[in-house]
């Protein structure tokens, strides 16, 4: 029997070669040392759901006054999905924000009624807690993600961890949305600690290839990193 016969018995149980070709010599994938495959083009198939792997950093970054995350402009995915750790640099009394890239202009969309956003945030500093709420749904010229100062980075409590939703970035068919989790932060003032779940959208439906996060008093900060997804539709 030939050798592709017996593949296809299942009678070689381990195959070894360097590279996949049609019969017409177009390459398809190839194996390096170690196992790392790459493929020729986008493999196709039935993939709804799965995350696919973006953009991600994982050096830490000092002494930004803004962090921009470029958005792809594909259709192939339903929603994105980021995860990021910021550390603020100084004690001030200001919050995290985040501006929309426009893609029709590729500039940062900064119109005092632009957004529209909500929350929901506990606090508790040991002693007395309590749940609140706060939004600006009649137009703002930011997103906010929580009422708190931030920390100033002294440790690790002190730090900005986002799980953020991405929607309708791609097309003007819809206006982009939002949802986070932001995870818990000590404020610098004191032992109060917060955490929020909020939504936000944009004021009109646009395509957006990009989002910068910054200080609401532009001060520096850390960009400990971040990973960013798509999940297929």
């Amino acid at each position: 029997m030939s050798r592709a016969a017996d593949l296809a018995a299942g009678k070689i149980a381990t195959l070894k070669t360097t590279a996949i070709k049609f019969t017409d010599g177009d390459a398809s994938m190839t194996i390096a040392d170690g196992g790392v495959v790459t493929f020729a083009a986008a493999p196709v198939g039935d993939n709804g759901g799965a995350m696919e792997l973006v953009s991600k950093v994982t050096t830490a970054v000092t002494d930004l006054t803004a962090l921009i995350v470029t958005l792809p402009e594909t259709t192939d995915f339903e929603y994105l999905k980021l995860i990021i750790n910021l550390k603020a640099e100084t004690a001030t009394a200001h919050r995290w924000y985040m501006l929309v890239r426009n893609t029709a202009d590729d500039a940062f969309d900064t119109g005092a009624s632009d957004y529209r956003y909500q929350y929901a945030y506990n606090y508790n500093n040991g002693g007395s807690s309590g749940v609140s709420q706060k939004g600006d749904v009649d137009g703002s010229a930011y997103i906010e993600f929580n009422e708190a100062n931030t920390g100033d980075g002294s440790d690790d409590f002190e730090t900005f961890h986002l799980h953020l939703d991405i929607y309708h970035t791609v097309g003007t068919a819809k206006h982009p949305r939002f949802n986070w989790q932001h995870g818990m932060e000590k404020r610098h003032n004191d032992t109060y600690h917060y955490n929020s779940t909020g939504s936000a959208i944009v004021g009109t439906a646009i395509a957006v290839n990009g989002i910068k996060f910054l200080k609401s008093d532009g001060a520096e900060f850390t960009n400990q990193g971040y990973t960013l997804y798509k999940v297929i539709k």
